[in-house]
Order: C-alpha cells, then sequence, then structure tokens
C-alpha cells in the first residue's frame, strides 16, 4: 500500500463561516423576492387609481390579485391605463415604460429565485458558486460572475422601480396641485461593469 494522506475535513469554524456565507446569499434572495412583491403591489395601487370602480377598492385589488402572473397583471395594468388614459397620456407613458423595465428585470429575478446555488472552499475560503455540473440553464448565467455582486445590483434595480412607481401611486392628486413628473429612475450599470468600474 503507497502512503495516500487522509483527506482532512473542515473545522467546525470553517463550517460556521460557510453556513454564514451560504445565510447572506439566502438574505439576498430573499430581499429580491420580497421587492419584487412590494413592486407589484405598488403597481396594484395604480391599478386602483386607473379602474376607480364604484363597487370599491377591494374589489379591484381582488380582480388584480386573482391573477397568478406577475406578467398577466403588469399587462393588464398597461391595458387599462391605455382605455382610460390614452397613449399620448404621460401617466399612461410612465406605467408603459416602468412595466417594460419589469418585463426585463423579470428573467434575472427568476436566475436569482431558481438557480441552484452551493458553497465552494476555494483558495482563501469559502464563496456561494452555482450549481453547473446539474446542466441548469439558469445557474449558467452565473458561470464566472461575481454572484453576490449579481445579486446586489438586481435588488438594487428592483427597489429604484419600487420607489418610482410608489410615487406614481399619488401623482395624479399631486398634478393638481402643481407637483411636476417625478423623474424616471436610471437603473443600476450591469455588476459586472460596475465591479470594473470600483
Amino acid at each position: 500500500m503507497g502512503d495516500t494522506m487522509a483527506p482532512t475535513l473542515p473545522s467546525e469554524k470553517s463550517i460556521q463561516y460557510a453556513d454564514k456565507i451560504f445565510d447572506d446569499h439566502a438574505a439576498d434572495i430573499g430581499h429580491i423576492a420580497l421587492q419584487w412583491n412590494a413592486l407589484h403591489d405598488a403597481l396594484g395601487e395604480i391599478f386602483c387609481g386607473i379602474i376607480e370602480s364604484n363597487s370599491g377598492r377591494m374589489v379591484v385589488l381582488a380582480a388584480w390579485q386573482s391573477l397568478a402572473s406577475d406578467r398577466g397583471k403588469r399587462q393588464m395594468l398597461e391595458r387599462a391605463a391605455f382605455e382610460k388614459l390614452g397613449a399620448n397620456d404621460r401617466l399612461y407613458q410612465e406605467i408603459k415604460w416602468i412595466c417594460g423595465k419589469l418585463d426585463s428585470q423579470e428573467d434575472k429575478r427568476n436566475d436569482a429565485v431558481h438557480s441552484p446555488f452551493g458553497i465552494s472552499m476555494e483558495e482563501g475560503g469559502f464563496r456561494v458558486v452555482p450549481v453547473l455540473w446539474t446542466v441548469h440553464p439558469r445557474a449558467q448565467k452565473f458561470k464566472d460572475k461575481d454572484i453576490a455582486l449579481e445579486l446586489k445590483s438586481y435588488r438594487k434595480n428592483l427597489q429604484s422601480l419600487t420607489a418610482f412607481a410608489r410615487r406614481l401611486i399619488s401623482f395624479p392628486a399631486l398634478l393638481a396641485h402643481g407637483a411636476s413628473w417625478p423623474e424616471r429612475p436610471s437603473l443600476p450599470r450591469p455588476a459586472q461593469a460596475t465591479a470594473r468600474k470600483s
């Protein structure tokens, strides 16, 4: 028998450190999911303002929440705004813009929430990595990327869009008192480009 070294197992301290890294990663994904939900709740409030049903706000929100698809909700909002306000109305244009931005952010949100991730022990410590051996198409999009930076970029984009949507909820009433339109947010640059500039 040749000289073979027994594999060394990570220490309890290393395991706890890896667990913390994974917990931080899970929190980032949780923040993205929560921000996504808050944004669609704000869009539901805008929908209530567009519909102005005699049946009341709760009936309109019940109709909004009856759709399981977030994309379907955005399509319904955009169509209702178009029919009520017309293509040239500024509020309709802002609703159309935010819905378009969300269509492009939706795939990134789904990548974050549905990709399989694991912990890799590499030189210098542990890090979260996509589980590529499963050939999961969403995990493949994270290959060779700084996952934490990607998730923070997604979260910042959703926070900016949520803040803008919340300003649109009460804006028609503010406009009557001389308020100027809120500026559209400039979404952060893609995560990897941001990292290169730092």
